[in-house]
């Protein structure tokens, strides 16, 4: 499902492409990730998800239909999880987690704007978004192994304030599409999935369009 998502998600930058209008302006964005994250296994608890950021380089055009327009963003974004878990095993034993996750977000949203005055307006944007992970893809800690996937699909949808022509703040919720790792139950050995991770997040970001 995963790869099927990523081919429709390169034929629309395609689509994109060749149908926005010649108003395309560029810009850079940078903000604030607050991470939520679920284990299937109940054991793993008490996660202590460290807010991130997330910074790079945006492109909006216009799209021929008035008030529509699209934009695409490249970003590298990280966050820390650490928590101490305890899994029953030879009598339940505690270990740390420290885990730092790097990646490349590239989001494409589809923007409905609507002007208020002459400086000030609003957007909704919804879109999907895929994140390329560029840290590391294995964490062995102690009986808890966790791995990444290397690409992650994930749907964007939110709302934005847009100020003074270039300015705009925005907040979203980033869903993602399927797991984004497992954790594995290692013991010398042995090894176990004890569950898919999943992980959503809100974002805060500031924009500014030259």
């Amino acid at each position: 499902m995963q790869k099927n998502m990523l081919k429709l998600f390169f034929a629309l930058l395609l689509f994109i492409g060749t149908t926005a209008s010649a108003e395309t302006t560029v810009g850079v964005k940078g903000g604030v990730t607050f991470p939520f994250l679920s284990i299937d296994d109940t054991s793993y608890n008490s996660w202590d998800k460290r807010s991130g950021f997330a910074i790079g380089p945006s492109v909006k055009m216009q799209l021929p239909v008035k008030g529509l327009a699209v934009d695409i963003s490249g970003l590298y974004g990280q966050y820390t999880i650490i928590d101490e878990i305890t899994h029953d095993i030879d009598g339940g034993r505690n270990f740390t987690t420290n885990i730092k996750l790097e990646e490349i977000r590239i989001p494409l949203n589809l923007r409905y704007e609507r002007q208020l005055s002459k400086d000030w307006g609003l957007y909704l944007f919804a879109g999907p978004q895929v994140n390329f992970n560029i840290g590391a893809k294995t964490y062995v800690l102690d009986y808890c192994t966790w791995r990444s996937r290397n690409a992650v699909m994930s749907l964007n949808f939110g709302a934005g304030l847009m100020a003074l022509k270039h300015c705009q703040l925005s907040v979203g919720y980033n869903l993602a599409c399927g797991s984004t790792g497992e954790v594995w139950l290692v013991s010398g050995q042995y090894e176990k999935l004890m569950g898919k991770i999943k992980t959503n997040s809100m974002d805060i970001s500031l924009g500014y369009y030259f």
